[in-house]
């Protein structure tokens, strides 16, 4: 068992091996901003505002942002510019691809992706090579950090494409690397050591000591994952020199923590954990939350392999609650399997299998097969602490089963290996065969070849002169049938004559015969019955040749022609008959050749097409009607397609919108973070109730827990805590409103708060709400007679806060109480055999704000014991709708719940309190049919005496 767990424990490093995206600082910072506002051109301005936040990259992400948005500002005009169009773009997409990798560094990849993405698709437009290939290795990195493993690895390679299309080299080492961890992720410890090196060589020609470090880091860690443990010392100490003679602090937690590792894994415990403990102080000094987990996690696993199973326990927590806040999960289900092993050695059974049951199921969310092999043998060894031998066998078997896969999985490599080396040798040697065949059959061919040509050239002699004979006879037959042919045709031409005659008076078809030069000669029966004309009148009245007759303008040419060619021609004309109908007629004009190829009659035969033509005119019509809506369906089109443009427009500027307002809100959370207590503030005020004896280094927030949950990033709740001579002063208070609204007002609050603690005549709490109270009544004139706003809305009379006051004597133990809407609650243990029995000190029902009747606050004394618990919270929790679908659902949590729920767990370790109170809410809200959102701000106040 001991063995597993340290195995799970060791690999949670590797998920933090380097990933590289950054480049190294130029100085002379101060002198390149006082030269802003001296350049003219924009051009120079967005060059150099792009420099000062590349430098203040490193220093400060909010200045870093400030500059880049200024460069994005000035560039948006210069894009309409055709002359600046290009090198605008260039510096914008810069700009986006700079306050993306910002907000990365902030761990907001929301955000960062949106602003890449934004940048990429810029660079896409205007064919910007080398920063299509950034934007994608960046985009790489964020799916990196977010454990998607496989769209990260799809990002690098398309940028490594991308850059060896451009002739650019030395991107290549930092992606190398990155493909060279994602390989390490999965335990191909040979392909991740193929990429480090090739990274470490491109990093070695272009002098890149940074990822030169990084690199010989990651090289150790795959030594350390096969357990190298000595040669895994000699790279990370060389990644340690170059991390030192760089200065890189940022560097320094991470070749602390893998030589306390390889330390670790050597059994040198002491050595280990002071490697661990430098590393948890840079990255505290730092705010490098990743590292500050790493450094938990380790620590807690010295703690672990010494037996203290509690202390190890609080280290993993705490590292797993970085881990979980930032979404990480491949190392929440590391540090969620470390924890159920922990608690399957203090045999609290129900604690294990729980624990090791949310490891097994976000492990297969992201598929990690090792890690499920080993959760599955550390759940068997849960359940069977609880004695459910029939699931722990069930685990045994799911552990079997995936420890057979992977190894088929493994075999299966090896063998699609060695059947490609065979197939290749294979090859080799046929090729080898036919070489020698082909030479050995090389002389053979020669001599036959000789043999063969003198053969050949004979036979070509011959045949060239059988050739020439034959041709001669077969010219000469041609022309003898030809002239047998024409013979026979003119004969046939005279027959068909003759019958034509005959044919023509009984079609339907109208014809005229006439003689070479367009005489009509004759006429049949159906030209008479169609055209109303006989012969006679035909002539009189429309005259005696085709020329006077046709109505068809192009008839002389038409004519003329097919007397030339002598062949026929097909036209089409309408005229008026006798009875001045209007006529359509397809007509054939046809040449009669002689013996001799002279043209002798001219015979036109005419078909009716008048219906064919009416049917067309109604197509064409129709045609035209199709024609016409056809056009309105585009114009239709072409303004829903200008509608929708302007609708994506408005969309981007919504999302530009959004993504300011968003950063506004970040940037207020963390000015309201700057003013509520931090936690280093209140460990050192509530250690004052730990028992004397503790080391101050070991001191931690056991005794306490502050349970806050914002409804929106900011919040209308706040704590606060001062400590004023032996007393300790706490305030938990719920502003009017929510988010932005409820943030301003918390922020006057602790203002206020800070002005009463200051205060020597104020001595009570009751006496501080009555100053809090008219302090906040004066700043928001809600009682100002002179106020120019004289009529006040319903909700302006209402705005103000409820609170809970309390102060500690921490020599006496004497609580002092007051309170506005919101009670204190005090679990007190009566005895060892009685079950905690929670207590009400009731506020009085007034706000701090203006109130129809506003009464002095009541001043509440009571003396606490050792063991005590006391509560102090906002109506958030209990105001929290969600529940059972099946017993109704969207109902309040309520206070009797929270009450019975803080008796329950009363006795157990603060944080541990703090956790069950926030699954059970999370539960409450999401884990039925129904998902219901927050409601409204959540903070809840434990302290145990």
């Amino acid at each position: 068992m001991n063995k597993k767990l340290f195995v799970t424990t060791k690999l949670f490093l590797l998920l933090f091996a380097s990933v590289y995206s950054k480049t190294a600082l130029p100085q002379s910072l101060f002198s390149s901003i006082q030269k802003i506002n001296k350049l003219s051109e924009d051009t120079a301005k967005l060059n150099l505002l792009i420099n000062i936040a590349d430098q203040y990259s490193s220093l400060n992400s909010d200045s870093a942002i400030f500059f880049y948005k200024e460069a994005e500002k000035i560039s948006k005009p210069l894009l309409n510019n055709k002359k600046t169009r290009t090198v605008a773009a260039e510096y914008q997409a810069l700009a986006l691809l700079g306050i993306g990798s910002m907000y990365d560094d902030l761990n907001n990849f929301k955000l960062s992706r949106i602003y890449i993405t934004k940048a990429l698709h810029l660079a896409e437009r205007h064919s910007l090579t080398e920063l299509i290939a950034k934007c994608t290795q960046n985009l790489g990195v964020i799916y990196h950090q977010n454990s998607d493993y496989e769209t990260a690895k799809k990002y690098y390679n398309k940028a490594i494409e991308q850059y060896k299309n451009a002739g650019i080299e030395k991107p290549l080492g930092g992606l190398f690397n990155n493909i060279g961890t994602l390989h390490l992720y999965k335990g191909d410890y040979k392909s991740a050591l193929e990429n480090y090196h090739k990274a470490l060589a491109i990093n070695e020609k272009y002098k890149n000591k940074k990822v030169i470090g990084q690199c010989l880091n990651n090289i150790g860690l795959v030594h350390d994952a096969q357990n190298d443990f000595k040669m895994a010392l000699v790279y990370f100490n060389k990644a340690l020199e170059i991390v030192q003679e760089m200065g890189d602090k940022k560097g320094l937690p991470s070749s602390y923590l893998n030589m306390g590792t390889a330390h670790h894994s050597l059994k040198e415990y002491d050595t280990a954990f002071l490697y661990y403990r430098k590393a948890l102080e840079v990255s505290k000094e730092l705010e490098m939350i990743f590292d500050v987990a790493r450094c938990y996690n380790n620590m807690g696993i010295v703690c672990k392999d010494k037996n203290d199973y509690k202390k190890a326990l609080e280290y993993y927590q705490k590292s797993y609650r970085i881990i979980d806040s930032i979404g990480f999960k491949s190392g929440a289900v590391m540090l969620l399997d470390n924890i159920g092993i922990l608690y399957t050695n203090l045999k609290d059974c129900n604690k294990a299998v729980e624990y090791t049951e949310k490891a097994l199921s976000v492990a297969k969310e992201i598929n990690e097969l090792p890690r499920q092999k080993e959760i599955y043998s550390n759940l068997s060894a849960a359940y069977e602490c609880k004695g459910d031998l029939k699931k722990a066998l069930e685990c045994q078997k799911m552990y079997a089963v995936l420890h057979d896969s992977i190894m088929k999985i493994e075999k299966n490599k090896q063998i699609a290996e060695l059947e490609k080396k065979y197939q290749t040798e294979k090859k080799q040697q046929q090729i080898e065969l036919q070489k020698a065949q082909i030479s050995e059959q090389g002389a053979v061919i020669k001599q036959q070849f000789t043999q063969k040509i003198a053969f050949v050239a004979g036979f070509v002699l011959m045949s060239l002169l059988a050739v020439i004979v034959f041709m001669s006879y077969r010219r000469k037959k041609r022309d003898n049938d030809l002239l047998y042919k024409q013979k026979k045709e003119i004969e046939f031409k005279n027959v068909e004559l003759a019958k034509l005659s005959v044919v023509a008076s009984e079609t339907n078809n109208a014809i005229t015969i006439m003689d070479a030069s367009g005489n009509i000669e004759w006429l049949n029966k159906s030209y008479i019955e169609i055209y109303g004309y006989d012969l006679i009148e035909l002539h009189e009245t429309k005259g005696r040749d085709i020329f006077n007759v046709s109505t068809n303008k192009d008839i002389r040419e038409l004519f003329n022609v097919c007397i030339k060619t002598k062949l026929p021609i097909t036209f089409e004309t309408s005229c008026q008959n006798k009875f001045r109908k209007t006529v359509w007629f397809q007509t054939n004009l046809s040449p009669v050749v002689n013996e001799k190829g002279e043209v002798i009659k001219m015979i036109t035969i005419d078909t009716d097409i008048t219906a064919i033509k009416e049917a067309e005119q109604e197509i064409l019509e129709k045609n035209e009607e199709l024609h016409q809506q056809n056009e309105e369906i585009t114009t239709q089109r072409d303004e829903i397609e200008a509608q929708r443009n302007l609708v994506l427009k408005q969309k981007e500027h919504i999302e530009e919108i959004y993504a300011d307002l968003t950063d506004s809100i970040h940037y207020a959370e963390r000015i309201q973070q700057a003013v509520l207590p931090s936690d280093k503030m209140l460990e050192t005020c509530f250690s004052v109730f730990i028992s004397k004896g503790i080391p101050e280094t070991e001191i931690d927030s056991t005794n306490f827990f502050i349970l806050y949950k914002p409804r929106d990033i900011v919040s209308g709740d706040f704590y606060w805590i001062h400590q004023r001579n032996e007393f300790l002063l706490i305030a938990i208070a719920d502003c009017t409103g929510h988010g932005v609204p409820g943030a301003f007002m918390s922020m006057l609050g602790i203002s206020f708060l800070n002005e009463i603690a200051a205060r020597t005549d104020i001595q009570t709490p009751a006496r501080a709400l009555d100053e809090l109270r008219l302090a906040v009544i004066s700043s928001l004139k809600q009682n100002n007679p002179d106020d120019k706003y004289k009529i006040m809305s319903l909700s302006s009379l209402k705005d103000g806060m409820d609170i809970a006051f309390a102060a500690i004597n921490t020599k006496t133990l004497e609580l002092q109480f007051a309170g506005a809407n919101n009670p204190l609650w005090i679990v007190k243990t009566l005895h060892a055999t009685s079950p905690p029995a929670l207590q009400v000190v009731s506020p009085d029902k007034q706000p701090i704000g203006i109130h129809e009747i506003m009464k002095p606050f009541t001043n509440y004394t009571l003396q606490l014991q050792k063991g005590d618990v006391i509560y102090m919270m906002s109506d958030g929790y209990e105001s929290q709708f969600g529940g059972s679908a099946i017993r109704g659902g969207g109902k309040k949590f309520l206070s009797k719940n929270l009450k019975k729920i803080l008796e329950e767990i009363s006795a157990k370790p603060m944080p541990e309190q703090k956790n069950i109170l926030d699954n059970t809410i999370e539960n409450w809200k999401n884990n039925y049919e129904n998902k219901y959102e927050q409601t409204d701000d959540i903070t809840i106040f434990g302290l145990k005496i």
